[in-house]
């Protein structure tokens, strides 16, 4: 739609990008905040309601899919921005990500924390990636859960069962969330 072909275009084609995007996310276009920013420019919100809910429960099911996958095989953070730029509810998508908690989910959350310095805290290290088009409160909501205690329990409890190769990870993390001195701990 932006280079070439209308909304009607993008919508018959959807399906199938939707399956790439769920499939073989490495494919240009098929990134999920990118479909989601496509989608806004087709106007979705005036589709069919049943269209509408076809829509928001793809990206619910590839995120539920891609969160409980190793991060070497798929990043589902990008699913999550894209539920967050289709404006659907963060709290909702964010609640099922550690129940119940997997290996892979809390891997899955490591990496996340480990991109979330400049996103998510304040820190000025990038510019906030596809992160940076979404609504503020969307993302004060996925901040206030990345410091809250069940985030950091499962990152402590992982950090006990990691393998070598994962480690990294989980340490990356926690030097996000954790601060440099105990002390302020309290």
């Amino acid at each position: 739609m932006t280079t070439v072909g209308s909304a009607w275009d993008y919508k018959h084609f959807l399906p199938r990008i939707l399956e790439q995007a769920a499939f073989s996310p490495v494919d240009f276009g098929t990134e999920p905040p990118i479909i989601a920013s496509k989608l806004d420019i087709a106007d979705w919100w005036k589709w069919p309601a049943a269209e509408q809910d076809a829509v928001r429960n793809v990206f619910a099911a590839a995120w539920a899919q891609a969160r409980a996958m190793h991060p070497d095989d798929i990043y589902a953070d990008n699913w999550l921005c894209g539920i967050a730029a289709l404006g659907m509810d963060v709290s909702e998508a964010l609640a099922g990500w550690l129940s119940p908690p997997s290996r892979d989910a809390v891997l899955q959350l490591a990496w996340f924390i480990g991109l979330a310095p400049s996103r998510f805290f304040g820190r000025e290290d990038d510019e906030g990636g596809s992160w940076a088009d979404i609504d503020p409160a969307a993302r004060q909501t996925v901040a206030d859960w990345l410091q809250g205690d069940a985030v950091l329990r499962a990152l402590l409890e992982l950090d006990l069962l990691a393998d070598d190769k994962d480690r990294w990870l989980v340490d990356g993390a926690l030097k996000v969330l954790l601060p440099a001195d105990p002390k302020q701990l309290n």
